[in-house]
């Protein structure tokens, strides 16, 4: 059972109100126990969800903050929660016989605006076309692919 000491006198003898709400018997002082998404990170809901719109498109800590200021450990502790969660999600690791593909997607030169041929080619390593990555496993029929923006 677990204890509900007060936070402000610390005494322990207290009784229910109204929805999970307790009253000291001592002090009179009514309090709500907080429910929290993460143990050990008070950080609501609303938080989580706005955390959570940044992280996938930012990846890193100073993009996160730069839409969603908070104290950067803050930022550190919930990326890393994130993060351990998305680890359990892994598949499984390939062996055998494995294909790896890659493509690239996009309309041929001539088929461009003009705005964008005359801003001229991308020569050397890089391009402007949409890579489409690829991986088949023919033992177990595993298909995964990805599409890098």
């Amino acid at each position: 059972m677990p204890q509900h000491n007060c936070p402000a006198c610390n005494h322990r003898a207290s009784w229910m109100i109204r929805r999970n709400a307790r009253k000291c018997k001592r002090c009179r002082k009514e309090r709500t126990p907080r429910h929290w998404l993460v143990h050990g990170m008070h950080v609501s809901q609303q938080d989580w969800r706005i955390f959570l719109k940044c992280f996938l498109l930012y990846k890193t800590i100073c993009g996160i903050r730069m839409h969603f200021p908070r104290a950067h450990t803050l930022l550190i502790k919930m990326s890393y929660a994130v993060r351990s969660v998305m680890s359990h999600d892994l598949p499984i690791m390939f062996s055998g016989t494995t294909e790896v593909d890659e493509t690239y997607i996009s309309g041929t030169w001539y088929n461009k605006r003009w705005s964008v041929r005359k801003r001229g080619t991308k020569r050397g390593r890089g391009t402007t076309k949409q890579p489409i990555f690829g991986i088949f496993e023919r033992d177990r029929k595993m298909v995964l692919s990805m599409a890098f923006v």
